[in-house]
């Protein structure tokens, strides 16, 4: 509906466990979060990353992100303190990922 200016979208979570989920979230059907293009050009916000991380996972678990890009995701996962996996198939993201990755663990030490 262009004309009202109402766009809908929505952005698929997979959850894969080993038996029944210990958790069953709810989540609004409504977020809305900020963009962030500094590493990727489709750059998302940290927020939704960090509320489903947060409610879906637990220290130490492992999180799949088959699309790394700039590496939003794996950020969120070491500030949480989760293990994580990216996939990417252009490399000079996996650089960008990887060094933003170094760079901000590095303002994780200096916090702790």
């Amino acid at each position: 509906m262009w004309h009202k200016k109402l766009l809908s979208g929505y952005k698929p979570v997979l959850v894969y466990t080993r038996g029944k989920p210990l958790i069953n979230p709810w989540m609004s059907t409504v977020h809305s979060d900020k963009m962030d293009k500094r590493y990727h050009k489709w750059g998302q916000g940290g927020g939704f990353a960090q509320q489903m991380i947060d409610m879906l996972t637990e220290p130490n678990d492992t999180v799949l992100d088959p699309f790394i890009g700039g590496g939003q995701v794996a950020s969120v996962c070491e500030e949480l303190n989760r293990k994580w996996i990216g996939i990417e198939i252009e490399e000079k993201y996996c650089e960008i990922a990887a060094k933003r990755i170094e760079k901000e663990n590095q303002q994780l030490k200096l916090w702790s």
